[in-house]
């Protein structure tokens, strides 16, 4: 990935993983936390604590396999401790890595589509959206379950 690229797509994992650690608090002082994992929207989706496993291991997917770097799989149990600890582990792996390690090409599948991408396109076009996506369906889901959250909560950028 060509370094200009490069350090801010880290911050941006590391911005986005730190929001993931706010939702995640935010669960945790519900009254039914529990409630609020499991979350579906709709009966074929994941739940929240599956989406934001995901969103936290796209993190470790984005930098690590371009960087060469092991992805730590996704907890057995997923409950608010469970996510906090895996959260923690993800980004201290993120952390440890360094713009000009992400200089590997990353072959890997898309669901059925078999894909080889450049590392800049590879984290800027696949791993960081889908990283997104997985927190906004995780924020969706928590919506829906009752907890009062706005954008802010989201992005950690605006303020209302």
């Amino acid at each position: 990935m060509p370094a200009d690229f490069a350090a801010p797509a880290l911050r941006t994992l590391q911005h986005y993983l730190d929001r993931c650690v706010h939702l995640l608090q935010r669960i945790g002082g519900a009254a039914n936390p529990e409630d609020m994992l499991s979350t579906q929207l709709a009966p074929d989706s994941f739940d929240t604590g599956t989406h934001l496993a995901i969103a936290i291991q796209f993190a470790a997917r984005a930098a690590g396999p371009p960087a060469g770097v092991h992805v730590p799989e996704i907890p057995d149990v997923l409950s608010v401790p469970s996510l906090l600890a895996y959260q923690r582990d993800i980004a201290a792996l993120v952390g440890r890595i360094t713009p000009d390690q992400l200089c590997y090409v990353v072959s890997h599948t898309a669901g059925d589509a078999s894909l080889t991408q450049e590392p800049d396109d590879y984290v800027l076009r696949f791993a960081l959206p889908n990283m997104i996506f997985h927190m906004s369906m995780a924020y969706a889901a928590l919506r829906v379950a009752g907890l009062d959250l706005g954008k802010a909560d989201f992005d950690g950028l605006h303020e209302y």
